[in-house]
């Protein structure tokens, strides 16, 4: 980092790594530059008692109980914890999110590491309640205009299986309607993985979500890949812990032949969008209760490669379309990050 230049936010979560391995017993021998450039305009100076400061501070912000818990026990800001080492930190982090340690340092720590930093790094905003401190309390709810019909759509900035609320979750996959393993961040695997009934050790007891796929891929005669836009719904299993009663699997990625990448076409966007429409009023009254309300997350715009305001534009433009047909779905968009989650707000917004 150049000296005087204004920190990245992956500077701040690299020396909030740092932290995190020293604890703040050890603040005094971190090498952390991001960190004290910003503390001294957060909080006045770059002492090692500034940056804990600004830390306490901006941990405060967290208003998920559980992120805010687990990052309370990732740097050891509760009494009792600031001396412990950082695998016993991870430990009570992880429990935080009823998880095993190796799944926590996998998918969780990252969002809490990146949460914290996002705080730090758009101080300013956060203390005059702007920007990204309403996405540290999930969902949002706007109020937002279709015709003459006005809807009350909910944003989540959060991970997706921690959602609650919802009915169905929009799982974006590829056209072999094969999902990512365990160990990857995506949509598809983090739904796979909190999916899955678990043993005491976390280890997988039953390979729920993807077992039910493959279960729709032979009830439907399926072999090979599917014409893109395709959806399967499946159930979620009571076992898990996916608050959620469907996951309607999206095929909107292909696979670019001898790649690990994909494309994603926007009009495949659109046609799984209305069949994901198509499906929900199906299966609506085949629920006791009937099913309500659907959750999006930004189709495509993760390996698929789009971009964010393409994805949320199409999907948007396509929800829009249904609910004057059927006005009585209930809208939920999904993000992890602040920065998507206000890409959606501002674009519901402007139909307000």
């Amino acid at each position: 980092m150049m000296p005087h230049a204004v920190p990245t936010r992956d500077e701040v979560v690299a020396d909030l790594r740092q932290v995190r391995v020293l604890g703040l017993v050890r603040l005094r021998t971190a090498v952390v530059p991001a960190l004290a450039a910003l503390a001294s305009s957060r909080v006045g100076g770059s002492s090692p008692a500034d940056l804990e400061e600004m830390l306490r501070q901006a941990v405060a912000l967290l208003d998920s109980v559980r992120l805010r818990s687990a990052a309370e026990h990732t740097f050891g800001l509760l009494p009792g914890d600031r001396d412990k080492a950082a695998q016993d930190r991870r430990k009570a982090a992880a429990r935080s999110y009823s998880v095993g340690v190796d799944r926590f340092r996998k998918h969780y720590e990252p969002i809490v590491l990146d949460q914290v930093a996002e705080v730090i790094a758009l101080w300013p905003d956060v203390l005059t309640d702007t920007g990204v401190a309403e996405w540290l309390a999930s969902p949002v709810v706007l109020r937002v205009r279709v015709d003459a019909a006005v809807h009350l759509v909910q944003v989540h900035c959060t991970s997706i299986d921690l959602i609650r609320g919802v009915d169905i979750v929009v799982n974006p996959t590829n056209t072999y309607m094969e999902l990512a393993g365990v160990y990857k961040k995506s949509v598809a695997a983090t739904l796979r993985w909190a999916g899955a009934p678990k043993d005491a050790e976390e280890g997988i007891l039953v390979d729920s979500v993807a077992d039910a796929l493959r279960e729709w891929r032979v009830t439907h005669g399926v072999t090979g890949q599917v014409v893109p836009g395709t959806v399967a719904g499946t159930s979620v299993d009571p076992a898990a812990e996916l608050a959620y009663r469907r996951i309607y699997h999206a095929a909107i990625a292909q696979p670019r032949v001898g790649t690990n990448e994909y494309h994603v076409a926007l009009s495949v966007l659109e046609r799984a969008v209305r069949n994901v429409f198509a499906l929900a009023r199906a299966e609506r009254d085949r629920h006791v209760p009937s099913l309500s309300s659907i959750c999006f997350p930004l189709l495509g715009a993760g390996r698929g490669g789009l971009d964010p305001a393409q994805s949320f534009l199409r999907i948007w433009q396509t929800v829009q379309e249904e609910l004057r047909g059927d006005g009585d779905w209930q809208i939920h968009f999904a993000a992890v990050h602040p920065r998507e989650a206000d890409l959606i707000k501002r674009g519901l917004s402007s139909a307000a």
